[in-house]
């Protein structure tokens, strides 16, 4: 066969549309320029992916923190009914408080710390981790305490995942001295 011939056949092939249901024996080899191009698509496809699985990633971890903390505030009301002011287990609760306890440690070994701000002052800089619900005037006191937790702060390797909710005592008059 002469080359003209052949270069026909090529081109033959090449333009011709495939018979139906017969499969193309011969596929164009890619370009330079159509192998960057998917690869340029595939990255793409795979950055995108790759952020979505991202952001669902931190919304699955913003949403256990959130329940841990919702777990923690339930225990940590749990022991302070069934304990007196100085943290002693009231009798009727006594064997069941250990139950309760464990599951704070289990937090607590998990690195989730419940802050509770009961009769501690105020810092003068204010850094602390609480809302203040209400200021309420007391007696016998000098500056400004928090006198009820009703929400503890909770943080989860140091960094807060719950603000914690008081009520601040202050004094009843300005010019009192305790």
């Amino acid at each position: 066969m002469r080359m003209a011939d052949i270069v026909k056949n090529l081109m033959e092939k090449l333009t011709r549309k495939p018979r139906k249901g017969a499969k193309e024996k011969e596929k164009l080899a890619p370009t330079k320029a159509d192998k960057t191009q998917n690869k340029v698509t595939s990255f793409t496809e795979n950055h995108q992916t790759v952020s979505e699985d991202l952001t669902q990633d931190k919304q699955t971890v913003r949403h256990l923190k959130k329940t841990l903390a919702e777990v923690a505030v339930h225990l940590w009301r749990i022991k302070k009914r069934m304990t007196n002011e100085n943290g002693e287990p009231l009798e009727e609760f006594r064997r069941n408080l250990r139950h309760v306890q464990a599951a704070l440690d289990d937090l607590t070994n998990s690195q989730i710390e419940i802050k509770d701000f009961d009769k501690q002052n105020i810092p003068e800089n204010g850094v602390l981790s609480i809302r203040v619900l209400a200021y309420q005037p007391t007696a016998g006191i000098s500056s400004e305490q928090i006198i009820e937790t009703v929400k503890p702060a909770i943080y989860y390797k140091g960094e807060t995942i719950q603000y914690g909710e008081v009520i601040v005592g202050i004094p009843e008059n300005e010019g009192e001295i305790v």
